[in-house]
C-alpha cells in the first residue's frame, strides 16, 4: 500500500514500513474480528510515528535529505527546496549528486560508494571545504552531517546540510581584518604589544621586538611582561601597568627603559579583558632636552659675560667722555673772560658732540639690559604738567637753531601719574628727539590728553610737521637698528635704537605706543596709558573748573644749603673729583675730597661733613660698601647721601637711605635741585585737641622746619591760603569740617595734589573708610603710646628718602596709599599724594 501524500513539502518514496505492517499482520486463523482490530491500531501507530518524523523533519533549521543506498533522494524537507531552488517533489528519486558542483560529482560517487559500505556518523564540519549547487547552477558553502539508517532492511543515508555563506562571509571580513591590523602594527612607527590579565604576552609588533625588547616575538611568547619590567628595576613601567590592569584605567607617562636604555611616552589602555601598550620612542627629543638645557645654559653665560662686558666697556668708555663734557661745560661759562668767540664754539661742539657719543653708548647698554631682562621698575608719583616742560626746556636751544616751533599743550588741571619717571622720561626724550631730527620746520609738540571725568592722563603724544614715515614702514622702526629707510642713516645718522627702547620701556610699565604717519606730513606718536581702577577714580577730583594755581601757592621752592656747608666728595676718578668740586662750590658750600671708600669713611668720621657725594664703582672698596657702613654708624647715620656715578639709576632699589641719584655727567642745575631737598619741610596739624596737637609737634621735632597749627578742617583751609605744607598730620574726628571732609576738599583742588596726608586717628574705621583712605591718604596711624615711633620712621621714609624706616610698621599702618619714597617705592595705583 502507498502512503497517502500529505500537504506538507516533504515528499517520500512509497514507505518500506508500511509493507512491513501488512506482513506483519495476525494470521488467518486469528478470529477475523480481533485481526482487523490490531491491524487498524498498528497502522494508526504507525501514521503517527510517522506524521511525527515527518513534522521533526519539516521544522528542523537545516535543509535534510535522505537517500537510499545507490544515492537515490528519498525524502527532502522544505530547507533543502529552500537551499537549492528546487520544489521538493523534483528531487525525490534523483541522485544526490545532482545537489552537488558537476567538478565534484564523479568523486562523491566512489565516496558515497564507500560510505555506504562502511557507514558511520560523521558530524557536521570535519574541516571539509564543501560546496552545493542550486538548480539555477549557483555555489554556496555547505556543511554536513551524515547519519546511517536502517529501515525495514534497507539502508538509507541521512544528510543535514547548513549553509555557512553567512559565517564565510564573516569568518572572511574577520581574517581581512586580522590582515589589516598586522599590516597596521607592522607599519607603524610606534611600538605595540598586548598582555593579558595576567601579564602574558598576546601579541607584539616588529617595532617592538626590534626597540623595545630587543628580542622576538617568539622568545616572548607566554612569557609575561613582569619578567621584563620586574619591580624595584623597571619600577616606573612595573608601576604604571599595574595600575593600567588592576585599576582599569588608562595610563600615560615618559620614562627610560632599562632594557634598551630608551626613552618611551608610553600610554597604555585596559580594553576587552587585555592591556594594550604603545610607546613612542623619545630618546632624541631627550637627548635634545638636554642639549637645550646646556645651550641655555652656556647662553646665560655667555650672556652674563656679555653683561658683564658691557659694564666694564661702558664705564671705561663713558669715563673719559664725563670728564670731556663737564670740562668743557666748565670752560664754556668763561668765568674769566679769557675765551676768544672761536674758542667757545670749539667747545660748544667738544661738549655737543661728547653728549651724542654718550647718547649712544647709553643706547646700546639700554638695549643690552632690555634684551637680559635687568630693567626693573621704580614707580613715583608724576607731575605730567612739571615733566613735560622740564623735558622740552633739554631742547629749546636745538629747537630755536632752526626753524622748528618746539610747543606743549597741557590741559588744566592734570591729576598725577604712579609711573617711572626716568622711564617715562626717557621716551618722551627719545619721542621728541626723534621729531626733531626728521623735522626740518614746521613744530613739534607734546600733547596730554586726559580723561575729562578724573582728569587723569590717558595718553601722551608728540607730532611733528617732518617728513613722514611711509605706511608698509611704520611697523618697522620699531625694530632694533632699523629705520623707516636705509637712506635715513646716511642723511640724518643715528642708531635706530630709539624707539626699540621707547617700545620695551612702554611695554615694561604696561603702556602702548602707536604711530600715526603721512609722508611728507609729519608723523604722531602715541603713548596710550591704562584706565585707572575704579577705587582710584573717586580721589580724583570732579570735572569741571577748579581753582587755579593762586600765586605763591605753588609747591615749595626750597632754598640751597647755608653758605659755607661742608660736602664731602667721594670719587677715585680724579677728574670726577675736580669737575664735582668745581660744581659744589659754585653752590656756595665748601668742598673735601677723598680717593677711595676708605678714605672717604674716615673723612666722614672726622670731619662729620653736611653732605657726601658718593661715586659707585671704586677700586677695593665700592660705594656700595661705604653706604652700608655709613648707614651703620649711629654718628654718621644722618648725613644725607647723594650717589653720583654712572650705574647710579641702574642699582637704585639697592641704595638704601639715599638722599637722590644722579648720573654722570652731572651739571650745576642737576646737583642744585638735588639740593634743594635737604632743608626740613613745613607741616601742618590739623587736630581739634590741644594737647594732641601739641604732642604731634613734639614729635615734629628735628624734622620740620615750621609747623602750623588747625583746629579743624575748615580753619586748615584757611591756613593753606597763606602757609605752603610739605605734609599733612590729619585728624579725622573734629568739629565744623572733620577729617574726611577736608581730605576730600583738599583732593579736589590741584593746588595739594602733591601734599603727602598723614591720617592720625584713634577712631575704629569701617572697612569703607579705610577703602576711601587708602586712595586718598599716603598713611593712616592709630593713636597709640608708640605712634610717634611709627611717625618717626614714615618721616624719614617720605621727607629724607629712607625707605628701610618704614620697615616694621605693622598694624600701625595699614593703609599705605602710593609711593612713599623716591627708592624702594610701592606701586599702589594713580593716587593723588
Amino acid at each position: 500500500m502507498k502512503m497517502t501524500k500529505q500537504k506538507s513539502s516533504i515528499q517520500a518514496r512509497p514507505a518500506a514500513s508500511v509493507s512491513a505492517a501488512k506482513e506483519t499482520s495476525p494470521s488467518s486463523s486469528d478470529e477475523p474480528g480481533h485481526a482487523g482490530q490490531d491491524l487498524q491500531a498498528l497502522l494508526q501507530r504507525t501514521a503517527a510515528a510517522e506524521a511525527k518524523f515527518r513534522g521533526l523533519v519539516e521544522s528542523a533549521p537545516d535543509g535534510i535529505v535522505i537517500v537510499d543506498h545507490v544515492g537515490r533522494i528519498q525524502l527532502v524537507n522544505r530547507e533543502t527546496a529552500k537551499l537549492f531552488g528546487y520544489r521538493a517533489d523534483e528531487l525525490l528519486g534523483q541522485l544526490v549528486e545532482v545537489l552537488l558542483p558537476e567538478r565534484f560529482r564523479q568523486m562523491h560517487v566512489k565516496d558515497r560508494s564507500g560510505y555506504t559500505a562502511a557507514p558511520r556518523v560523521r558530524p557536521m564540519g570535519m574541516g571539509l571545504d564543501l560546496c552545493g549547487r542550486r538548480k539555477d547552477g549557483s555555489e554556496f558553502p555547505v556543511e554536513i552531517s551524515l547519519s546511517p539508517l536502517d529501515s525495514a532492511g534497507e539502508r538509507l543515508v541521512m544528510g543535514i546540510i547548513r549553509d555557512i555563506t553567512e559565517r564565510r562571509r564573516s569568518q572572511e571580513a574577520l581574517r581581512a581584518a586580522n590582515e589589516r591590523l598586522s599590516f597596521v602594527l607592522g607599519s607603524i612607527t610606534d611600538a605595540y604589544f598586548a598582555v593579558d590579565p595576567a601579564g602574558r604576552f598576546l601579541e607584539i609588533n616588529p617595532v617592538a621586538e626590534r626597540s623595545v625588547f630587543g628580542r622576538s616575538a617568539g622568545d616572548l611568547h607566554g612569557k609575561k611582561l613582569w619578567d621584563e619590567y620586574p619591580e624595584g628595576v623597571g619600577s616606573e613601567f612595573h608601576h604604571q601597568f599595574r595600575v593600567a590592569i588592576e585599576e582599569g584605567r588608562p595610563v600615560h607617562f615618559e620614562a627610560r627603559s632599562r632594557i634598551v636604555d630608551k626613552w618611551f611616552d608610553t600610554h597604555a589602555y585596559p580594553r576587552n579583558g587585555r592591556l594594550e601598550v604603545y610607546l613612542r620612542d623619545i630618546t632624541d627629543r631627550k637627548r635634545a632636552e638636554d642639549a637645550l638645557v646646556l645651550a641655555k645654559e652656556a647662553a646665560e653665560e655667555a650672556n652674563q659675560a656679555k653683561s658683564q662686558f658691557l659694564a666694564n666697556m661702558s664705564h671705561e668708555l663713558r669715563t673719559p667722555l664725563n670728564s670731556i663734557i663737564g670740562f668743557a661745560n666748565v670752560m664754556l661759562k668763561n668765568k674769566g673772560g679769557h675765551l676768544r668767540r672761536e674758542d667757545l664754539v670749539f667747545l660748544e661742539r667738544i661738549a655737543a658732540n661728547g653728549e651724542h657719543l654718550l647718547a649712544l653708548i647709553n643706547q646700546i647698554l639700554d638695549l643690552a639690559k632690555i634684551e637680559a631682562h635687568k630693567i626693573e621698575l621704580e614707580t613715583t608719583t608724576v607731575a605730567l604738567d612739571r615733566l613735560v616742560p622740564e623735558i622740552l626746556s633739554h631742547f629749546e636751544t636745538p629747537a630755536r637753531g632752526g626753524l622748528v616751533h618746539l610747543k606743549a599743550e597741557l590741559p588744566s588741571p592734570i591729576a598725577p601719574l604712579v609711573t617711572d619717571e626716568g622711564k617715562l622720561k626717557q621716551v618722551l626724550i627719545n619721542l621728541i628727539g626723534n621729531a626733531l631730527k626728521f623735522t626740518e620746520k614746521g613744530s613739534v609738540t607734546v600733547r596730554v590728553a586726559v580723561d575729562e571725568s578724573s582728569r587723569r592722563p590717558v595718553r601722551l603724544e608728540v607730532t611733528d610737521t617732518g617728513i613722514g614715515i611711509r605706511k608698509d614702514r611704520q611697523e618697522v622702526i620699531f625694530e632694533a637698528f632699523r629705520q623707516a629707510d636705509a637712506s635715513m642713516t646716511r642723511k640724518y645718522g643715528g642708531t635706530g635704537l630709539g624707539l626699540t627702547i621707547s617700545k620695551a620701556l612702554c611695554d615694561l610699565m604696561g603702556y602702548r605706543i602707536e604711530v600715526r604717519s603721512e609722508p611728507g606730513r609729519g608723523s604722531n606718536f602715541s603713548i596710550v596709558l591704562p584706565v585707572p581702577s575704579p577705587h582710584v577714580e573717586r580721589a580724583a577730583p570732579p570735572a569741571g573748573p577748579l581753582a587755579p594755581v593762586a600765586a605763591g601757592q605753588a609747591p615749595v621752592q626750597r632754598t640751597l644749603p647755608s653758605e659755607g656747608q661742608l660736602v664731602l666728595v667721594i670719587d677715585d676718578e680724579a677728574d670726577s673729583r675736580t669737575l664735582l668740586s668745581h660744581l659744589v662750590k659754585e653752590c656756595g658750600c665748601r668742598v673735601a675730597v677723598a680717593n677711595s671708600g676708605e678714605s672717604g669713611l674716615r673723612l666722614a668720621r672726622e670731619l662729620r661733613p653736611g653732605l657726601i657725594t658718593l661715586d659707585l664703582l671704586m677700586p677695593r672698596m665700592d660705594g656700595w660698601t661705604v653706604l652700608k657702613q655709613l648707614k651703620a654708624n649711629p654718628d654718621l647715620c644722618a648725613i644725607p647721601v647723594i650717589v653720583v656715578s654712572i650705574v647710579g639709576t641702574e642699582s637704585r632699589g639697592t641704595l638704601l637711605g639715599v638722599k637722590e641719584v644722579l648720573q654722570k655727567p652731572i651739571s650745576r642745575e642737576d646737583l642744585q635741585w638735588a639740593l634743594r631737598s635737604f632743608p626740613h619741610p613745613k607741616v601742618l596739624i590739623v587736630e581739634d585737641n590741644e594737647d594732641h596737637r601739641s604732642l604731634m609737634a613734639s614729635y615734629l621735632e628735628g624734622h620740620a622746619a615750621e609747623i602750623a597749627p588747625a583746629a579743624n578742617g575748615r580753619e586748615a583751609l584757611r591756613l593753606l591760603e597763606t602757609f605752603a605744607p610739605d605734609l599733612i598730620l590729619l585728624d579725622l574726628m573734629m568739629p565744623q569740617m572733620d577729617g574726611m571732609a577736608f581730605l576730600s576738599t583738599i583732593r579736589k583742588d590741584a593746588r595739594y595734589w602733591q601734599i603727602p596726608v598723614f591720617v592720625v586717628t584713634a577712631k575704629e574705621l569701617t572697612a569703607e573708610e579705610l577703602h576711601r583712605l587708602s586712595s586718598e591718604a599716603q598713611a593712616v596711624l592709630r593713636k597709640s603710646n608708640d605712634w610717634g615711633e611709627d611717625l618717626d620712621r614714615l618721616l624719614r621714609r617720605v621727607l629724607r628718602g629712607d625707605p628701610a624706616a618704614a620697615s616694621g610698621l605693622g598694624p600701625a599702618v595699614p593703609t599705605p596709599a602710593g609711593p612713599l619714597s623716591k627708592a624702594g617705592r610701592s606701586d599702589q595705583g594713580a593716587n593723588p599724594p
